[in-house]
């Protein structure tokens, strides 16, 4: 970041700007509307440059800038690898990584749990509705709750188990997708935007809805039946979401502004 603030000045640019679809309006609260409202947008950030996570939110933040570029989000290589090979008969085995609240979706995970498939799900994060996770591991032997663990014990959940599910209701870039996925395990995400752009380049998303269980069933399936071996998974996504390509487009962009 200091190289960066030699190369631009900094405060013409907002960087990794979050926009406002996508949080649904039912899950927004008064004060979230009013601060992603474009008005809002526009008065704070209408002479700036706007550094965007995806192509979706061009669409959400018409009006708002001078100029907009999109870089994605990219993380560093994986510290575990998911060997090739498909999942056991004996039944799909599942991890859910993040912080444990109503924007996430923790709450239909009941969902998934519904279907007869799923051997077991493992819930690592914190968060509010860290008591709602611990009652629902009581009542259903198949969830296993770790709580909060380091990345790289998160990196081997992920990798040891067969899908990771992302049943979030909103999201800007989803960093535990993108993680999984450079592992090489495949993710079933909730029907969001970022995660059908996500989808048109990357190998193994599934997109599903997360409130109907007959959707769950048919991602289920298609996990076993059609998924890419899980090398070319993370070969795909080392290509889309390396850290340092990543940093080099937005150097880049930045050095650009700089000269023009």
């Amino acid at each position: 970041m200091a190289l960066l603030r030699l190369v631009v000045p900094m405060q013409n640019v907002v960087a990794g700007l979050h926009t406002p679809l996508r949080n649904p309006g039912s899950a927004s609260s008064g004060l979230r509307k009013l601060v992603y409202s474009n008005r809002s947008l526009k008065a704070l950030f209408g002479e700036s440059t706007l550094h965007l996570l995806h192509e979706v939110q061009r669409d959400e933040i018409a009006g708002i800038g001078r100029r907009t570029f999109v870089v994605w989000n990219g993380i560093p290589s994986p510290s575990t690898l998911k060997p090739d090979g498909r999942p056991a008969e004996r039944g799909l085995t599942a991890t859910f990584v993040g912080r444990l609240t109503d924007q996430k979706g923790v709450e239909r995970l009941e969902n998934f749990l519904a279907l007869q498939s799923i051997s077991r799900l493992v819930v690592c994060g914190d968060g509010p509705l860290r008591g709602y996770v611990e009652e629902l591991a009581v009542r259903d032997k198949r969830v296993v709750f770790m709580g909060w663990q380091p990345n790289n014990l998160v990196q081997k959940t992920i990798a040891e188990n067969d899908v990771l599910v992302l049943p979030s209701r909103w999201e800007g870039m989803p960093l535990t997708a993108i993680e999984s996925l450079r592992i090489g395990t495949p993710v079933i995400a909730q029907n969001l935007p970022i995660m059908r752009r996500l989808s048109e380049d990357a190998l193994g998303i599934i997109i599903s809805d997360f409130d109907s269980i007959v959707d769950l069933e048919m991602a289920v399936s298609q996990v076993r039946r059609d998924m890419p071996k899980a090398s070319s998974i993370s070969d795909v996504a080392a290509h889309l979401f390396d850290a340092r390509t990543q940093y080099a487009k937005l150097l880049s962009e930045l050095i650009s502004m700089r000269t023009c």
